[in-house]
């Protein structure tokens, strides 16, 4: 099986439980995803910074919902990282956890899981990104869910925000250097789901509620099948496993960045289209 890329707005269903929010903004997409265990509400821009008054608006609920879009891809045999499917839990009239306090609601992003907060944080900051991320999930059970949902939701709010492609550089690898760890990245806007993650997932839980590292390669390969993104992330040396967790959505963000800048309005493919 191919996997394909995203499709232009309005174009193709969507995965279970999700819904679009149609925007005028030409590179913004916004996405709210709701399950039984989370609801999740999206937005990235990928030319400028949210408003002030866009953090306080806006909560899961309130978006249009869209008919269903099979994802994923099929696995790739004798590759570590190879991508697999991320499963759609089915939409459900079950609640979710209590929103957040209206202190929370002034915050960009908002998990219940502190330190996926500040990864998002580094992802918006060092992507240059403007990005809206609230999430009410069961994080009374573990963060498994919150984390891999939010990854879904962003991968496609990106996916959204990129449109057909054309005119991006398509392309951007980089070592990025924090402390004791150094992680390489290699991104290809291709349309096309894949990712390679070779970052052994070392220590406990870091925060309160506890992120597990392993919840990075969860994260990234959510996010890549969403967005349509071939990801390669390897980690060179590190022992500190928040080093090495903040060093690659620090180098995911500056790749993403630079892959996604403006470089003409042709699409970057002697195919005439990417996917």
């Amino acid at each position: 099986m191919s996997p394909a890329g995203p499709p232009p707005p309005g174009a193709g269903p969507q995965p279970a439980g999700s819904r679009r929010v149609p925007s005028a903004e030409s590179r913004r997409g916004t996405v709210e995803r709701v399950t039984a265990e989370t609801a999740v509400l999206v937005v990235v821009d990928l030319d400028q910074p949210l408003r002030p008054g866009e953090c306080s608006v806006g909560e899961p609920g309130d978006a249009e919902p869209v008919p269903d879009r099979p994802g994923g891809t099929e696995p790739v045999p004798d590759r570590p990282g190879g991508t697999e499917p991320v499963p759609d839990r089915p939409a459900s009239a079950e609640p979710v956890p209590d929103r957040p306090a209206d202190a929370e609601l002034d915050r960009p992003v908002s998990t219940g899981i502190p330190f996926f907060d500040h990864m998002l944080d580094q992802l918006g900051r060092h992507g240059e990104l403007g990005l809206l991320v609230r999430v009410h999930g069961d994080v009374s059970v573990d963060a498994h869910h919150t984390v891999e949902d939010t990854g879904i939701a962003l991968g496609e709010a990106l996916g959204h925000a990129l449109g057909d492609r054309a005119g991006i550089r398509r392309f951007a690898s980089l070592s990025l250097p924090l402390d004791e760890a150094l992680v390489d990245v290699a991104l290809d806007c291709s349309g096309r789901p894949y990712l390679y993650w070779d970052v052994p997932a070392a220590g406990g839980p870091l925060g309160t509620p506890g992120f597990d590292p392993q919840l990075a390669e969860e994260f990234w390969r959510a996010v890549v099948v969403g967005a349509g993104l071939t990801l390669h992330v390897e980690l060179r040396r590190g022992r500190n496993p928040h080093h090495v967790v903040e060093a690659t959505f620090k180098a995911m963000a500056r790749a993403l960045h630079h892959a996604t800048r403006r470089n003409g309005d042709a699409v970057p493919s002697t195919k005439g289209r990417l996917g």
